[in-house]
């Protein structure tokens, strides 16, 4: 039975190619301090890990040079209902 369970979970625990998102910047979250982060629209019952990194100016300038070096790691694990 173990061998069976390790071999099913090995198979869903694959990871899955990177997916970067540029946020969209209007004049509302532009003026507004929020550090809030909002996550949804989550598969039940997996692990997901975000990167996030600081940005400043990037209308005006590539993100390499409007973003922060080091971003923030974010984990979250998600549970079926959720």
């Amino acid at each position: 039975k173990s061998s069976t369970f390790n071999d099913q979970y090995k198979s869903n625990s694959e990871e899955q190619p990177v997916v970067e998102h540029k946020p969209y910047i209007n004049e509302y979250n532009r003026s507004i301090s929020d550090t809030r982060v909002l996550i949804d629209g989550l598969k039940e019952a997996q692990m997901y890990m975000f990167q996030v990194f600081a940005c400043h100016n990037v209308s005006k300038q590539p993100l390499s040079d409007a973003c922060s070096l080091n971003g923030i790691i974010l984990a979250v694990r998600t549970k079926p209902g959720d």
